[in-house]
């Protein structure tokens, strides 16, 4: 099933501001959508921060990884990135934050195992 182009258009914004506040070092433990408010003009924020730390750095890719490995754990947040495409969303994240090419292998590598089991 093709998702909506409203659908990519959205999920692409969330993954690049997601992507955004890993790059300034922003965890947030308990990743999932529902924490992630859209407004109308696009701007997303996020809600429940008493969950959420700031490094003075980028996230590492183990950090990013188990960011991300949260969200998965959601079978609504799953569905909707099976939905989008894990080779979409990978390549969309990957190119967000900058990620060098060996580190988006490892990344989705590392990544897909903990989707799979």
């Amino acid at each position: 099933m093709k998702p909506k182009t409203d659908n990519v258009a959205v999920m692409n914004r969330t993954i690049k501001f997601i992507a955004e506040l890993h790059k300034k070092g922003v965890y947030f433990w308990s990743l999932h959508f529902g924490d992630i408010l859209v407004a109308k003009d696009g701007n997303r924020a996020l809600i429940d921060i008493s969950v959420l730390k700031v490094f003075p750095w980028s996230l590492t890719l183990n950090q990013s990884i188990r960011n991300w490995k949260h969200l998965f754990k959601y079978s609504f947040e799953k569905s909707i990135i099976d939905d989008y495409g894990c080779d979409k969303f990978y390549d969309e994240y990957a190119g967000s934050i900058e990620f060098i090419i060996q580190t988006k292998s490892i990344f989705e590598e590392k990544s897909r195992v903990r989707v799979v089991l």
